[in-house]
């Protein structure tokens, strides 16, 4: 199996408080990764992972209360006119479902000596946009053949309801209005709150067509396993039972339990969804990741819900037929998500930290 991307590993712990390391981010007080991990203070600015609610999401408006974006900045109003803006972003139509992490893949023609410095989304209709700022580490445009990454949660029911609700109760599909801001190679990202309208508009790029996120509702349960991607092919999502069995779309029925794959995407991005209800068997479970059809090497993304935790995975696929092994666990009473210690990508979102920090400093 080739495979040309590293993986990064997200995890977010839905019983206890995020724990969260960081560099280059001064509103976290410089604090670093050498294993000094501490808690982000209750004041600090930032948005750190998913917002936790059992509201209906019902509209454009409810679906944007209730997701997030790594590092995002919430400003109410408008996106910033960009009229005359340059139409090579790609940013593609994106899904998403409750319990959901995802990487999102966006790249673009770059000017030489520039580099995105920060990425505008709004959900149409709405009274907000999320700002998110770009740091001059991360990955940009296409610099050896890499997108750049930007994480997204989905909504995430309040903890220990029971039964904890379906927030998203039907689809519901929005426009998105997408920017990307151009800034200077080696300038830092712009302050998101401030007027962006002195940018030239060639310092913005746009998507040539507009990009939609669907709301989809898909089963969960005490697992659930989502895959999203990034291009018009088809993406399979395999979960192996403890018994060997494989769920995924030629058998869709766990052989022991009350498992399922009840969301089979066979043209784009996603989600492919696997859940398990109550009647989880003890064992291990092994998530994989397969390239059934199409042509362009894949990027994909995978939420795993289980042992009350969620985690998230990203790589990607080069040609028909390539299996990636994404994540196995094991299910027991009183269980937990054992995480690997992620390899440190070049500049480290918070989803990316708590999972370090969780690795250095177990609760």
């Amino acid at each position: 199996m080739k495979n040309t991307y590293k993986k990064h590993i997200i995890l977010i712990s839905m019983l206890a408080s995020l724990v969260a390391c960081t560099e280059d981010k001064p509103e976290l007080k410089n604090y670093t990764i050498d294993g000094s991990c501490e808690v982000i203070p209750e004041d600090a600015d930032v948005n750190v992972g998913p917002i936790y609610s059992n509201n209906a999401i019902s509209n454009a408006q409810s679906l944007a209360d209730a997701i997030n974006f790594d590092y995002s900045e919430r400003v109410t109003g408008s996106l910033p006119s960009a009229s005359g803006a340059g139409t090579s972003l790609v940013f593609v139509d994106l899904a998403i479902t409750d319990k959901s992490l995802q990487t999102i893949f966006v790249s673009g023609d770059v000017p030489e000596g520039k580099r995105i410095g920060a990425v505008f989304v709004q959900l149409a209709g709405t009274t907000e946009y999320f700002g998110i700022p770009i740091t001059s580490k991360n990955v940009t445009g296409d610099v050896e053949g890499l997108p750049l990454e930007i994480k997204m949660s989905g909504p995430f029911p309040v903890e220990g309801t029971d039964p904890e609700p379906d927030l998203i109760q039907t689809q519901i599909t929005s426009n998105l209005n997408v920017l990307a801001l151009l800034v200077d190679a080696d300038a830092a990202a712009p302050v998101l709150t401030e007027d962006l309208s002195g940018y030239a508009s060639t310092d913005w790029l746009a998507p040539a067509t507009t990009p939609t996120m669907t709301a989809e509702n898909v089963g969960s349960g005490g697992i659930q396993v989502t895959l999203f991607w990034n291009q018009r092919n088809d993406i399979d999502l395999w979960l192996v039972e403890p018994n060997g069995h494989k769920i995924y779309y030629q058998d869709k029925n766990s052989t022991a339990g009350d498992g399922y794959l009840d969301f089979d995407n066979v043209t784009a991005y996603g989600p492919e969804n696997i859940y398990f209800i109550d009647d989880i068997p003890d064992g291990e479970y092994k998530v994989k990741v397969h390239y059934f059809a199409g042509s362009p090497v894949t990027h994909w993304s995978i939420s795993v819900t289980a042992c009350g935790s969620t985690a998230a995975f990203s790589g990607s696929l080069e040609s028909v037929d390539d299996v990636d092994d994404v994540f196995s666990f094991n299910v027991s009473e009183g269980c937990v998500l054992n995480i690997p210690e992620p390899e440190l990508p070049p500049t480290p979102g918070l989803f990316d930290q708590a999972a370090l920090c969780s690795a250095i400093n177990p609760e």
